[in-house]
């Protein structure tokens, strides 16, 4: 249920906040980069709530389940200030679920937990890490950035396109970009894990990404 991006992905740190802006005085470059800290990946898996007719409503009542991932690093590539492309890598390592709680749900907590991280998903033992590359992104009219991109995961590969970023201030010398969006798990083959998951997991998770981005001096 990441991807992130991912996931991915994302970065239009642009905003028009002085990407690499030189202060000639000071011989000072003003660039942006991503606040890995601050930055995280939000997703939501959710049952079909019509599985078999309904028939089977305790198991697959519609129930979702929510969590988050954190970003490793991020190499970002501009253009007269504004983003072009580039790279942001996901660390699977991070996955957690926030909506059971850890010590009053424990049990039911650890099984989704162990389900994410072993081979009915991401299988995170031998896929640390996914990657979002960006082949385009381009910033519109209304100050929003549309990037596309290319997400591996779990040695899979497929396109995901026109992730829309809305930007605004967050804090001094701060930047937030924030995007909302759903990815089919079906691309990177992703929870291919018997009839009964198959046919009572919905095979489409959402992707939020909160991405904060910092004004940072380069002499």
């Amino acid at each position: 249920m990441h991807q992130i991006v991912v996931f991915l992905s994302a970065i239009f740190l642009s905003l028009n906040l002085g990407f690499a802006k030189v202060q000639k005085a000071s011989d000072i470059t003003h660039q942006m980069s991503m606040d890995i800290a601050q930055s995280e990946i939000l997703w939501e898996g959710c049952k079909k709530s019509n599985f078999i007719g309904g028939t089977m409503s305790l198991l697959a009542g519609g129930k979702c389940h929510n969590g988050s991932m954190k970003f490793k690093k991020a190499n970002l590539k501009l253009e007269n200030g504004m983003l072009k492309r580039g790279s942001v890598v996901i660390d699977m390592d991070s996955i957690l679920v926030l909506d059971l709680d850890a010590k009053t749900n424990k049990k039911s907590h650890d099984k989704l937990m162990a389900h994410l991280r072993n081979e009915d998903f991401f299988n995170v033992s031998a896929h640390k890490e996914a990657t979002f590359k960006i082949t385009e992104a381009t910033l519109q009219k209304n100050k929003t950035y549309k990037v596309s991109g290319v997400l591996e995961l779990v040695k899979n590969r497929a396109e995901i396109k026109d992730i829309v970023f809305n930007l605004s201030p967050a804090g001094k010398d701060q930047v937030r970009a924030k995007a909302s969006f759903y990815i089919d798990r079906k691309k990177w083959k992703v929870g291919q894990e018997g009839f009964m998951n198959k046919a009572a997991i919905n095979p489409n998770f959402k992707i939020d990404l909160n991405l904060v981005f910092k004004k940072t001096e380069v002499k």
